[in-house]
């Protein structure tokens, strides 16, 4: 029983990794095609064994650039998160 725990625990902890990667990976996209690049963007594990995706420090002018392209995008995510297309708040 033990070795079908530690298999479906390695499993689900690859899962977890290779979802984080894919997200920091997107991300990665997203903000290159907005000129934007964060040196320090990447996956790491936390102390409770989950991926994190690290956005890092970066520059208060990279910043503000960050929070401009957030706050041009921010109606649109409202709309698909709580609006007509989802069921959310």
């Amino acid at each position: 029983m033990t070795a079908m725990a530690n298999s479906l625990l390695d499993r689900l902890e690859r899962q977890d990794r290779a979802f984080a990667r894919k997200v920091c990976d997107g991300l990665r996209e997203a903000l290159d095609a907005a000129g934007l690049r964060l040196p320090s963007l990447g996956v790491e594990r936390a102390a409770t064994g989950a991926h994190l995706v690290q956005l890092g420090g970066v520059a208060p002018g990279l910043a503000s650039e960050l929070a401009t392209l957030v706050w041009t995008g921010a109606p649109y995510v409202r709309a698909v998160r709580g609006g007509e297309f989802g069921g959310g708040h």
